[in-house]
């Protein structure tokens, strides 16, 4: 069964919990930022911890960076997945959830996170410092 959010009750809530999470999955330290309607947003964690433990028979480490409930949560939920596009991870299986996980340094995105929700985020994670790939070629160039 996959999961999905239902983008018009999304819009004529106009309220939700925008959460990020920190996995550890494929070998790697990936950060799932997303939205729930549920009134806990453990409740939304455990569904996703479910469905990733369906497809690799495992449940992975997982912490909760930030959530709080926030005004227009799909809007600031694509703010951040627009923003660190750049880091976006494709996993080896598909799950619900699985297209927003960030292969980023999770203090970068705490950072993006509380600047948006102050109003503060400008333009677009594009020098990829924290970014895995990024953050290789940085150290390889000094």
């Amino acid at each position: 069964m996959k999961l999905q959010v239902n983008k018009d009750l999304l819009k004529k809530e106009n309220k939700g919990i925008l959460y990020l999470l920190e996995l550890h999955l494929e070998d790697k330290v990936l950060v799932k930022i997303g939205i729930t309607l549920r009134s806990k947003v453990e409740d939304r964690v455990l569904e996703i911890l479910l469905a990733i433990h369906k497809k690799y028979r495992y449940y992975p480490h997982c912490k909760q960076l930030r959530f709080r409930t926030v005004d227009d949560p799909l809007g600031k939920e694509s703010r951040l997945h627009e923003y660190f596009r750049s880091c976006n991870y494709t996993t080896e299986h598909s799950f619900g959830g699985s297209t927003e996980l960030f292969e980023v340094d999770s203090s970068v995105v705490k950072d993006a996170y509380d600047k948006l929700l102050a109003g503060e985020l400008d333009g677009r994670y594009e020098d990829n410092l924290g970014c895995a790939d990024g953050a290789d070629a940085e150290e390889g160039s000094d």
